[in-house]
């Protein structure tokens, strides 16, 4: 077929698609004025015209044959049989709403606990952080254990030349009392270059630069459900604890913290943070007896490796324990980098392994107790329809069509268990998810004052 013959077909054959209605009622136009042409020079010839319309019916092969090939000849055919297909599943499915509720239900259970208990563990173990080129985000650690002093880090960010920035996070549970209410919330006291080094942006306002500013960013979440969104909310005053905070800020929809999967609510400068407590502005500065510790994160500069980068950290800190030969044994341990994925902190990580393979066990088998009972159902259902296919095939239908149908009416009933599925793992999402983290990750830094 010649290109331009092609494109000139086009337009019937879209047509043949999405108005097939039109176009048969026009191809049964031209059949009836091309037997009644015919028709007439019969006549014409001397024919009765009972004979004439018999001879231009034998001339033309059969009616239906011709539009069978007319169709053929479109080569969009099997589109209108699939959807023809496609309604019969909808219809079988519609017949027998019990073996269709029966199977659904079963695959929504075994789809939706799956995919809840993935989503704990891409939030627990794979997924990287929401903020800019999240690749190059690592966290500091000594023999898997996060906690970090405050001395410490101000030297790795004044010395190290491995790293765009590094920044301190002190996550902690706070309150936070906005209009005379106050409300249980999740807190990071951080470091004046957090924005800066993690590469976040607001939905309002700015981020805080200055550890001594008594002002505060918000979470999106926060803004929605304690302001109703107002955008006006820059320039309120919030108490988180006993301070009180200037609201400069509010946090993209998509970053919620480094403590997943707790959701921060409010983000504060670590310096100003720790006013409340007299012990933690002694011992801030303290290698001795370091209190409160932190959580140290780190962006790797271009074409820096994560082990490039450590070896120039622990170099460093060599240098620093020489020069404060007071410092615990604990501290001489070599620091350790890892690109951050799913929870930030090591101990989280390997304490919730064996919890999410234990589920993942359950799921596993409880999913495959789903298949087997809807393969049954559907073992059981063929022997019922044995009759109705074998009287369908002696009328015409070819095994091909029939598997298609049975495979299109399969795929329908996956469908709809699979988006019973995804509502169920969302419903359980939002129901399980706070639970699961205060479980898992209530205890995870250790540096709340009041514990």
């Amino acid at each position: 077929m010649r290109p331009e013959h092609w494109l000139y077909t086009i337009p019937l054959r879209l047509r043949s698609v999405f108005r097939w209605g039109q176009a048969d009622q026009e191809l049964d136009d031209e059949m009836r004025d091309h037997l009644e042409r015919a028709t007439e020079e019969y006549v014409a010839k001397g024919m009765a015209p009972e004979e004439a319309r018999r001879r231009a019916r034998l001339d033309l092969g059969g009616v239906e044959k011709v539009k069978e090939e007319c169709r053929d000849a479109r080569r969009v055919n099997w589109i209108q049989d699939l959807i023809q297909d496609l309604r019969f599943g909808l219809r079988m499915l519609r017949g027998s709403p019990g073996f269709t509720l029966l199977a659904v239900l079963c695959l929504t259970l075994g789809i939706g606990v799956n995919t809840s208990i993935f989503t704990v563990l891409d939030f627990t173990l794979l997924r990287l952080l929401p903020v800019r080129e999240p690749d190059q985000m690592t966290i500091l650690s000594r023999a898997g254990n996060a906690e970090i002093s405050y001395a410490d880090y101000v030297e790795y960010r004044d010395r190290s030349q491995a790293f765009a920035g590094l920044a301190a996070s002190l996550p902690t549970e706070s309150s936070l009392e906005v209009n005379d209410e106050t409300h249980l919330a999740a807190a990071e006291a951080v470091s004046g270059n957090y924005s800066e080094t993690m590469g976040l942006p607001t939905t309002l306002g700015r981020w805080f630069t200055d550890e001594n500013e008594p002002v505060a960013v918000l979470s999106y979440d926060a803004w929605r459900r304690f302001f109703d969104s107002d955008p006006r909310v820059l320039g309120k005053r919030v108490r988180s604890e006993s301070q009180w905070y200037t609201v400069i800020g509010v946090a993209p929809p998509q970053f919620t913290g480094i403590n997943t999967p707790i959701e921060t609510e409010i983000w504060v400068p670590l310096r100003v943070w720790t006013r409340q407590y007299p012990n933690a502005q002694a011992h801030l500065l303290d290698r001795s007896h370091p209190w409160p510790t932190v959580m140290v994160f780190g962006r790797l500069r271009a074409h820096i490796a994560s082990s490039e980068a450590a070896a120039n950290l622990n170099a460093i800190d060599g240098l620093i324990r020489r020069e404060n030969p007071t410092v615990s044994k604990a501290a001489t341990v070599p620091l350790t980098l890892e690109i951050i994925r799913g929870a930030p902190s090591p101990v989280t990580r390997r304490g919730t392994v064996p919890f999410v393979t234990l589920l993942f066990l359950v799921v596993g088998i409880v999913l495959l107790i789903a298949c087997v009972n809807v393969g049954n159902l559907l073992l059981a259902r063929g022997v019922a329809r044995e009759r109705e296919l074998s009287v369908r095939a002696a009328l015409g239908a070819s095994k091909e069509r029939l598997l298609r149908q049975l495979l299109l009416e399969t795929m329908l009933l996956s469908l709809l268990g699979t988006g019973g599925g995804l509502l169920l793992g969302d419903w359980t999402n939002r129901l399980l998810n706070p639970q699961i983290g205060l479980d898992l990750f209530g205890n995870v830094s250790g540096t709340n004052p009041r514990n």
